[in-house]
């Protein structure tokens, strides 16, 4: 009987320590959001619908650059390895007994 009631404090335990370590941690993200918000300061009033432009919107056409008047095309091309024709004669590996491997 005594076991039992040990190791149910023990789980009694760990749930307000586990309690505990949640509400710090929720408390310290709530100041943090709060702090963070009033160094921003307070946002301003939104309206309901932006001011229409008094005239039609006209887009800008950038400036083109001084150039001689001729069109540049750069060409990318991805290196490519070329394939190989043959492989090297694989290495024999062996393990010996007596310590160092391959012979060494």
């Amino acid at each position: 009987m005594l076991l039992a009631a040990q190791t149910l404090l023990g789980g009694l335990y760990l749930a307000i320590l586990f309690g505990l370590c949640l509400g710090a941690v929720t408390g310290a993200k709530a100041l943090y959001i709060l702090r963070r918000g009033a160094q921003r300061g307070p946002r301003p009033p939104e309206t309901a619908d932006p001011p229409e432009p008094a005239g039609p919107v006209v887009p800008k056409k950038p400036k083109p650059k001084e150039s001689d008047g001729r069109a540049v095309y750069y060409i990318v091309e991805k290196k490519r390895r070329p394939p190989k024709a043959s492989y090297a004669k694989p290495k024999k590996i062996r393990f010996e007994e007596d310590g160092e491997p391959n012979g060494r």
